[in-house]
């Protein structure tokens, strides 16, 4: 099971990779049918996590008290070193 931490983690990461898209002040290209993402899920001790644990990304339109854009949820995500 993941600790609050580790989600907060990859929230973390989650927004800062899309913070390049928000800032660039370009018009929205259409939505793309895949996006990559990447991140390390730290135990309360710091220690990479192992095995499955489930993920949920959500996405919103603002970084604190926005609206949910989308959600999707990726159980059983297999994990080797965090």
């Amino acid at each position: 099971m993941q600790s609050h931490t580790s989600r907060s983690v990859f929230g973390i990461l989650l927004l800062l990779a899309l913070a390049p898209i928000h800032e660039s002040g370009a018009a929205p290209a259409a939505v793309p049918g895949a996006m990559s993402y990447q991140g390390v899920l730290l135990d309360d001790l710091g220690a990479p996590q192992t095995g499955p644990v489930d993920l949920v990304v959500r996405i919103y339109d603002q970084a604190a008290g926005g609206t949910l854009l989308y959600k999707q949820e990726f159980l059983g995500t297999a994990l080797a070193d965090g």
